[in-house]
């Protein structure tokens, strides 16, 4: 079986990142906020999958949800 799976959630085409890393992120409210509603997005996504999975497979489902949290922390000033 061939895999799906990206090299890094933070790095969809395997170069490098435009932000740090979550890990080395500053903490802050903003970081916090946006990282909290990720959350509640994450949740509601894998808990609106499994009643319809809409056509996605789990790995489609896991792709969508990592490529989520760079992009929206791109967004922070």
């Amino acid at each position: 079986m061939r895999s799906t799976r990206r090299p890094s959630a933070l790095s969809p085409t395997g170069s490098s990142p435009r932000r740090p890393a979550p890990s080395s992120l500053p903490d802050t409210p903003a970081v916090r906020l946006v990282i909290h509603a990720w959350q509640a997005m994450v949740e509601d996504l894998v808990l609106t999958w499994c009643a319809h999975p809409a056509g996605l497979t789990r790995e489609d489902l896991v792709v969508v949800i990592t490529s989520a949290l760079p992009a929206i922390i791109d967004t922070l000033p």
